[in-house]
């Protein structure tokens, strides 16, 4: 994805997703400066049989490690390509449910309350 985007032309008011699918929104194209934020809230549904395709092979717990990855992308008037910031997290519940830990198990339903969004340990943090 960074590679597709990379090779955007800067003033591209969109990003490309995989396979080469253009999004844009009112959160494309916000300025900000150092120590500013902006906040926005996204969803992302997911259908429970994309979730129990991808558990099939785990038999007979259907136990699953969901990551959320995102990445930004930075440009200004004077640049001649875009720079971009990727991050990986996970999502996990908040306590452990057992031998399993902190999974999330197919059949089991958690609240958001009890649901926790932490950076991975392995993947998070790089940027071009």
């Amino acid at each position: 994805m960074a590679d597709l985007n990379r090779a955007m032309p800067v003033s591209a008011p969109a990003v490309l997703l995989p396979g080469g699918v253009p999004i844009g929104s009112t959160e494309f194209g916000i300025v900000l400066f150092p120590e500013e934020t902006y906040t926005f809230n996204w969803k992302i549904p997911i259908k429970r049989d994309e979730l129990e395709k991808a558990c099939a092979d785990m038999k007979p717990d259907k136990h699953f490690w969901p990551e959320l990855l995102g990445l930004v992308t930075y440009s200004y008037p004077l640049a001649t390509a875009r720079a971009d910031t990727g991050f990986v997290c996970c999502v996990e519940r908040a306590l452990p449910n057992g031998p399993h830990g902190r999974v999330l198990r197919l059949d089991e339903p958690v609240s958001g309350e009890n649901l926790r969004i932490s950076d991975d340990s392995l993947w998070s943090g790089f940027a071009t």
